[in-house]
């Protein structure tokens, strides 16, 4: 059982768990943030999780670093703009 908002210790946004290997990821997308913080969404950075944000593979011996996979709303967000006229 987990709880989050009365959590007193990191907990994974996203955790999978299998029977050859688990992954683990503390952060959310990276566009979020960006947004708050008034960033145009452009260039070829945006969408890009800093390495010490990627997720962990953690297998029966090893540690891999897992790159997440750059995102962008843009394109989410046309898509819904053309659904909804």
């Amino acid at each position: 059982m987990t709880a989050g908002v009365l959590v007193n210790a990191p907990t994974p946004k996203f955790l999978l768990l299998g029977q050859k290997g688990s992954y683990q990821k503390f952060y959310l997308d990276v566009q979020e943030q960006a947004f708050k913080d008034g960033r145009i969404p452009e260039g070829k950075d945006w969408g890009v999780d800093p390495e010490e944000r990627w997720g962990k593979l953690y297998l029966e011996n090893e540690t891999i670093p897992y790159p997440t996979l750059n995102g962008d709303y843009r394109i989410f967000l046309s898509k819904c703009r053309r659904c909804n006229t």
